[in-house]
């Protein structure tokens, strides 16, 4: 029986398995445009029978497209798991694309069910949670899976659908334990859990069990129902670790759609970025890199809860790169990790998460504005050059004219000495 996640422990993984979905970046997709929403900044490419949400980050420079319009984006796979939809993070709109590999999106919507029909680890898989917005038709339940007992308006979600009668096990506020398959519904951009087992676990002890479980753990005791210990330095037998949400792979996909979505200007997240460290040559998790190279922030990653010298490593990446902000991460909840700030020499002092976002957005607002000032800087220049190349245009032609008249007095002195 496999191991039991939470709806943020499945949000985590999907994000990163979507983010790095196609194992490429800038994909090319060709639709028309409809439910252009201006206060949430999206919109919706459509064919004649898929269609896929795309939202472009406020931050950016975009202007939306308008309704009926057929348009070609650029942009990459992101997550949005508070209605439990996947979607393209646009980073620019094209009227044509004639050397570009284009897709429509068929295309799209068919390569991200092969990606996720594909993977084992999201087949037959156990998830609890707490029902809300259940719906009934002709025997098919929907409803979504949220964390129980949140106390926030913005929490990420699952759909759920069952064919079948739920009534005895499925009411709003029951806590249950659904199985089943994870796949995507491209009609309505949507990922859900087709359910095939659900177990009512609203009053059962097992839910509040904060340890992790396999069949190892569970000869020696522990119960295997559970997600992970509330201790965040703990050890994993290799049949647990294999089924942790907190396995390595699987904090560098969370790391990385962390990353993606502080939507910062002129830096993106990359895996496996390679350090120079004197002769050695060593490897970064995940980065927050510019197109000039330059790293915002690097994160070190760990599996299930491992320290070590982990947090050694991070410090001499960020020294020998330069990079002020660092991350370690041992699990894949954010919550959970270790920001760092250099403070000067090399010294790195711990931060809040918080503190973490707000000096990213200042390092990334700076680099957005130094960058509009060089536009403008380039502009202006470019005006002046176009104002001396008209200057030289005029004091070129006059030259030619002089040059033409003096060329003519030399003919007719010629002559003259001819005759």
């Amino acid at each position: 029986m496999p191991l039991v996640y939470s709806v943020d422990d499945i949000t985590n993984i999907l994000s990163g398995i979507i983010a790095n979905a196609a194992q490429r970046q800038n994909i090319v997709v060709k639709g028309v445009v409809t439910s252009v929403n201006d206060r949430e900044r999206s919109f919706i490419l459509n064919d004649d029978i898929n269609q896929i949400t795309c939202f472009v980050p406020k931050s950016s420079l975009i202007s939306l497209p308008q309704e009926g319009e057929s348009i070609i984006v650029v942009g990459n796979f992101s997550l949005n798991p508070t209605n439990s939809r996947y979607q393209i993070k646009v980073t620019n709109i094209l009227e044509d694309a004639i050397e570009m590999n284009i897709s429509n999106v068929e295309d799209i919507s068919n390569e991200l069910t092969a990606i996720i029909s594909g993977m084992q680890e999201l087949q037959n898989i156990r998830i609890k949670g707490e029902v809300s917005q259940l719906f009934i038709d002709n025997k098919v339940s929907y409803w979504v899976l949220r964390n129980q007992k949140l106390a926030s308006q913005i929490f990420p979600i699952i759909q759920c659908k069952c064919i079948g009668s739920t009534e005895s096990l499925v009411q709003i506020g029951n806590e249950v334990c659904v199985q089943g398959n994870i796949c995507l519904f491209p009609q309505e951009c949507k990922y859900q859990i087709e359910v095939s087992h659900i177990e009512d676990i609203t009053n059962s002890k097992d839910s509040e069990c904060q340890c992790i479980g396999c069949e190892y753990c569970q000869k020696q005791g522990k119960n295997q129902t559970c997600t992970s210990p509330k201790n965040p330095e703990y050890e994993l037998c290799t049949m647990c670790y294999n089924e942790s949400p907190d396995r390595e792979d699987r904090i560098e996909n969370a790391v990385y759609a962390y990353f993606d979505a502080l939507g910062s200007n002129g830096f993106s997240p990359q895996k496996k970025r390679k350090i120079q460290m004197g002769s050695d040559n060593r490897e970064a998790d995940v980065v927050l890199v510019n197109g000039n190279g330059n790293f915002a922030a690097i994160a070190e990653c760990k599996g299930a809860g491992y320290v070590g010298n982990g947090i050694e490593q991070l410090n001499s990446y960020l020294s020998a790169t330069n990079t002020r902000f660092g991350i370690f991460a041992n699990r894949v909840d954010p919550q959970q990790w270790k920001f760092y700030m250099e403070q000067g020499q090399n010294q790195f002092d711990p931060i809040t998460c918080d503190q973490f976002k707000t000096e990213i957005k200042k390092i990334t607002d700076s680099d957005l504005q130094a960058a509009r000032s060089r536009i403008q800087t380039l502009e202006s220049e470019n005006k002046v050059l176009k104002q001396t190349q008209r200057s030289l245009k005029g004091e070129f032609d006059s030259i030619k004219v002089y040059l033409q008249s003096a060329a003519e007095k030399i003919d007719e002195v010629s002559n003259k000495i001819d005759e």
